[in-house]
C-alpha cells in the first residue's frame, strides 16, 4: 500500500489491491473502547478501517494513530471532513471511497462489535443482489464478576421481540453495511441508507452486533456529558421519538447518574435467572440457533 504521511500525523493512502470489507468506526467514547473495537474488527477480517474521531480527545487520538501505523487504519477528525455533525456517516462516504474503494462498508460506533458466524466477515452469505444489509443489534448488561469489556460469542445480551420502557432490555434498531458506490446518504445513527434510484436491501442472520453501552460508572458519566453536549448542539433536529434515553440521561443529576448505572447492572444470580427465562441469551445462540439456556453459569459481559 502506498502511504502518504501528513503533518498532523494521520496516514492516508490507497490499497494496491481490491478491498471487499471495510468498516467505519465513529468514536466519541473512552479510548479503551476504541482500542478494543479496532482490534476486534481487524481480527474479524475487515481489511481496512476508517476511524472518525468525533470528540476532541487526545488520548483517543493516540490510540487511533498507533493503529494507523500498520497501514490498514486511517484516522480523521470529524471536523476535517464533515460539515454537519449529524451527517458525518454520509460525508465520510466519498472520503472512504477515494481511500480504499471497498465493496462493502460496515458503519459502526466504537461500543459496537460485529459478531460473525465463524468469526470472520468473509463468511457472510447472501450479499449478491443487494446494496444494503441490515444487521441486528443487541444490548449487553453489566454482569457482576464477569470479564470487563467482555466481547465474545459467550457474551450475554438481551434479545427481546419488542421495544421496552427499560431501554437496555428492549429491542433496539439495527445498523447497516452498505455498498458505498450505490449509496447516496446514510440515515441518522446509521440505521438505514438511501440511494439515488432506490436501493436493494436485505437482512442477515450471519452476523449480529454486540452493543456495550455500559461498562463502568466513570464511562457512563462521560457518556452523559457527551450526550448533553450533543443535544445542546443538535437536539432541535431529533424527532420526538428519537433518542428518548439520551434525553432522560441528560436530565440526571449526579445521584441520578449513579442510580441509572446501577439499574443496568446484574449480579450473577440475576443473570442466571434471566438466562433461564430466555430474556438473556448468548451471542452464539443468536448466530447458530443453538439453545444455550442451560449454560447460565458461564456468564460473560462487562463487569462491575
Amino acid at each position: 500500500m502506498k502511504v502518504a504521511r501528513h503533518a498532523d500525523g494521520y496516514v492516508t493512502g490507497r490499497p494496491q489491491k481490491s478491498v471487499r470489507f471495510a468498516a467505519m468506526i465513529a468514536h466519541a467514547d473512552d479510548p479503551e473502547m476504541l482500542d478494543i473495537c479496532i482490534r476486534h474488527h481487524l481480527a474479524a477480517g475487515f481489511e481496512h478501517i476508517f476511524v472518525s474521531l468525533n470528540r476532541d480527545d487526545p488520548r483517543s487520538a493516540i490510540v487511533a494513530r498507533t493503529y494507523s501505523e500498520i497501514g490498514r487504519v486511517r484516522v480523521a477528525r470529524m471536523s476535517d471532513y464533515a460539515g454537519d455533525g449529524l451527517k458525518f456517516f454520509t460525508e465520510a462516504l466519498p472520503v472512504i471511497r477515494e481511500w480504499c474503494a471497498p465493496e462493502w462498508l460496515a458503519l459502526i460506533d466504537s461500543d459496537e462489535f460485529w459478531m460473525v458466524e465463524g468469526g470472520n466477515i468473509h463468511n457472510m452469505r447472501g450479499l449478491v443482489g443487494c446494496d444494503v444489509v441490515e444487521v441486528r443489534r443487541f444490548n449487553a448488561p453489566v454482569v457482576s464478576g464477569a470479564e470487563r469489556h467482555g466481547v465474545s460469542p459467550d457474551s450475554l445480551v438481551f434479545a427481546p421481540e419488542e421495544r421496552s420502557s427499560h431501554w437496555l432490555r428492549g429491542k433496539v434498531g439495527p445498523k447497516v453495511m452498505v455498498r458505498p458506490d450505490k449509496i447516496q446518504s446514510i440515515t441518522q445513527g446509521a440505521h438505514g441508507a438511501e440511494g439515488p434510484g432506490g436501493i436493494r436491501s436485505a437482512k442477515t442472520t450471519d452476523a449480529v452486533i454486540l452493543h456495550l453501552p455500559f461498562t463502568t460508572l466513570d464511562r457512563f458519566q462521560r457518556k452523559v456529558d457527551a450526550v448533553r453536549a450533543r443535544l445542546g448542539l443538535y437536539g432541535g433536529r431529533f424527532k420526538p421519538s428519537h433518542a428518548r434515553h439520551w434525553r432522560a440521561w441528560a436530565q440526571l443529576n449526579d445521584d441520578g447518574i449513579v442510580s441509572e448505572f446501577k439499574a443496568q447492572c446484574l449480579d450473577a444470580q440475576e443473570a442466571e435467572r434471566l438466562v433461564t427465562s430466555g430474556e438473556l441469551v448468548k451471542v452464539s445462540r443468536l448466530l447458530s440457533g443453538v439453545d444455550d439456556t442451560a449454560a447460565a453459569a458461564s456468564v460473560c459481559g462487562p463487569s462491575l
